[in-house]
């Protein structure tokens, strides 16, 4: 149940408007009111000018000071102490720092225009970073979980604050959004996030793990902003607190070796004391999730290495749920000019902290990017993942050339199995690769050297545009000298003029080829569990099979364009366990008849979803709408949006021939009846019908 809100006094309201009037801003009409994915007005007007800073130490339950900074909103230059939700970040990467010329860099600097619309903003230094005191053992282990445990019911108790606190982050960030759920915070009270859903499968995918890029150097915690009341009472030069807290971070456990001596998922780890990877994965906390109640809106990147869990969060979330995918790297949102992440903050936490209700909750539940696609169809919702009119289409590994690739063996991807009986390809490891594919990535040039260094296979030019959207699976058969090896594949756009371009990648090691069933679901994809007893090594000459998937993508490739798949032993990156030898041993990729390696790739077809038209429906007695609407048609839902409003039906039924798909619904309103009819002489047009108890819908195709 949300908190009630206390009421702001008539003195304050009195003091609001006159804010509003000398800022020369005013109560929106209801007619100008804006809430959809990116943009938002109308709703919540800033109300206040400004803001104050206020920085102190907060003891957590084991004694240790962490920095805590709070901005309470100001009213023509003074503090408003009324309260007001929190929105809180928890952060290793500094609350506040000076930089260059002695600029301050603020954690929330992203959203600090959110204290004009009546929030308070707060940020803490992590245990064992930046100006708080302590030593960090491990990253998101449960000592910081109970961290931000105890920051939000701090946030939650002080006179300010109303007593809701919501949470977001992004990577490490996220993941201190994820230790306060753990715990069950009662006053936690919605959160935004981009973190992983499994610690292990996001950082260790295949058995294959990345680290950090480099150690971190605890001096640099002194560029650390001190908290309030903090001096140079001994005058060496640093404020006395934060150079005693900073001293203490020297005692952190080095990250590189604690990631290189945990590389099973049931390692135990002797720093963290624990067994690390079960420890942090918000997968082994979903009774906690649904206990406390929180509702989450997730987002990730389709270039972020995180991108699966951020679907696979979306999929496990017991409680109210959005989500949106970008076409950015990791992080890539707060930057990304194809939508405007702060709208989307303001109009989530406006719902669950202030109880406005301007429909972000009654959209379709998933918002994603589509690289290439066709104008005005960049941005999609649905309400399904994966999408359940997407087709397996298979390419099999074959012998070239294509007459495309400078690589060691130039193959083709082909849509007829192989017929061969002893077809395979030849590959001594490269180890020298550098590109790196893990990262920050992003569309961009991949094949100077995978495609020099790497076995490559590639398709004939594409005769129409081909949506790929989904979890790519792979089946590969390979032998080596060597007991283990690590594959990296990538897939690459290729244009007419041979240009390659990263789209999308997935790795395993091949000693832990051995799929297990998840306690989550995984929608069906294969999970390798990774445990030490499941090495299996490669014996000389045989044949093996791999089977795993790739990371989720969504992604138009362009006619005349060619799809092209990588096989490398390496790539880039900050890999701490890739299995190399001295010399590089021999890789067969096999792709005979008994043993053809193959690609599955999830194509979507160019099916209508939105329909534009005309709208009659009773609301209730005496509430009627008349005039234009969008009706959204799913597998599992149907939508209306109407007059700045969405209402939805469930789908009972679907059915669908070649030229007409008709879906039985019901909902809040009563039953619903849609008709979806393909035009026979213009399959590119489709109109939709919509009939209910008092709900009439005639459209065409958007």
């Amino acid at each position: 149940m949300k908190k009630p809100k206390r009421i702001i006094s008539s003195l304050l309201m009195v003091a609001l408007a006159l804010g509003l009037l000398s800022l020369g801003l005013a109560p929106a009409d209801a007619d100008d009111k804006i809430s959809k994915p990116g943009e938002y007005s109308g709703y919540s007007e800033a109300v206040y000018d400004g803001y104050q800073r206020f920085s102190q130490y907060v003891e957590v339950r084991d004694g240790t000071k962490l920095a805590m900074d709070y901005y309470l909103p100001t009213l023509n230059g003074e503090v408003v102490d009324t309260p007001h939700p929190v929105i809180f970040t928890f952060t290793p990467y500094g609350r506040a720092t000076y930089g260059t010329g002695g600029t301050m860099r603020l954690a929330v600097s992203s959203f600090m225009s959110l204290v004009y619309h009546g929030y308070v903003l707060a940020a803490a230094d992590a245990r064992g970073t930046y100006a708080s005191y302590g030593t960090r053992k491990a990253t998101n282990n449960q000592t910081e979980a109970w961290d931000a445990h105890d920051l939000v019911q701090w946030l939650a108790e002080q006179s300010w604050s109303t007593g809701d606190v919501g949470m977001t982050g992004c990577s490490y960030v996220g993941g201190t959004v994820h230790e306060a759920i753990r715990t069950m915070p009662p006053n936690l009270k919605a959160v935004c996030f981009s973190a992983d859903f499994n610690a292990y499968d996001a950082k260790g995918q295949g058995g294959l793990l990345r680290g950090p890029s480099r150690e971190p150097n605890y001096l640099g915690d002194l560029i650390a902003v001190p908290v309030d009341g903090d001096t140079d009472e001994d005058g060496d030069g640093y404020a006395d607190m934060l150079y005693e807290a900073v001293m203490m971070h020297q005692y952190n456990p080095l990250q590189i070796p604690f990631v290189q001596g945990i590389p099973f998922r049931d390692s135990w780890s002797v720093d963290d004391e624990s067994i690390y990877w079960e420890m942090a994965s918000l997968s082994n906390y979903l009774e906690e999730v649904e206990m406390l109640g929180v509702p989450a809106y997730i987002y990730g990147g389709w270039y972020c290495f995180m991108r699966l869990d951020t679907i696979l969060t979306y999929t496990n979330w017991p409680n109210p749920k959005k989500v949106l995918i970008g076409p950015w790297p990791h992080c890539g949102n707060a930057s990304s000019p194809t939508i405007n992440w702060l709208n989307e903050l303001h109009r989530f936490f406006d719902y669950w902290l202030k109880d406005i209700d301007n429909g972000v909750m009654d959209e379709p539940p998933i918002y994603i990017a589509t690289e290439n696609a066709p104008e005005g169809e960049f941005w999609q919702f649905t309400a399904d993942w994966p999408i359940p009119s997407q087709k397996y289409m298979t390419y099999y590994l074959d012998a070239g050339p294509s007459g495309t690739a400078p690589s060691v063996n130039d193959g083709v991807l082909s849509k007829e199995r192989p017929r061969d009986k002893n077809a395979k390809d030849d590959y001594t490891s490269d180890y020298t690769i550098t590109t790196n594919t893990d990262w920050y990535g992003g569309p961009r040039p991949t094949g100077a050297e995978l495609d020099v260094k790497g076995l490559t296979y590639t398709t004939d030019p594409l005769e129409a545009d081909t949506k790929i959207q989904g979890h790519s699976l792979v089946t590969l058969w390979v032998s080596s000298e060597a007991p283990d090896s690590g594959f990296f594949l990538t897939i690459e756009d290729v244009d007419e003029d041979g240009n390659a371009t990263y789209v999308g990648d997935g790795r395993l090691k091949a000693s832990m080829r051995q799929t297990y069933e998840p306690s989550f679901d995984n929608l069906g994809l294969p999970w390798h569990r990774c445990y030490e007893e499941d090495v299996q090594e490669l014996i000389p000459g045989e044949p093996t099979k791999l089977y795993f998937d790739l990371l989720p993508m969504s992604y138009v490739f362009k006619a005349g364009h060619r799809i092209r798949l990588v096989i490398t032993n390496k790539v880039g990156g900050w890999f701490v366990n890739i299995p190399m030898y001295d010399p590089p041993p021999e890789i067969n990729v096999y792709r005979d008849f008994k043993h053809a390696s193959y690609i599955k790739f999830p194509i979507v077809p160019d099916k209508a979803t939105v329909f534009t038209g005309d709208l009659k429906i009773k609301l209730s007695k005496g509430n009627y709408y008349k005039g234009p609407a969008e009706l959204y048609t799913f597998e599992s839902a149907v939508y209306l949006y109407f007059d700045n409003q969405w209402i939805n039906w469930t789908t009972l039924k679907h059915y669908e021939s070649r030229f007409m798909e008709h879906y039985k619904c019901g909902g809040e309103l009563g039953p619903l009846s849609v008709w979806v009819k393909t035009q026979k002489d213009d399959p590119a047009t489709a109109t939709a019908k919509a009939t209910g108890r008092g709900v009439y819908f005639k459209g065409q195709e958007k």
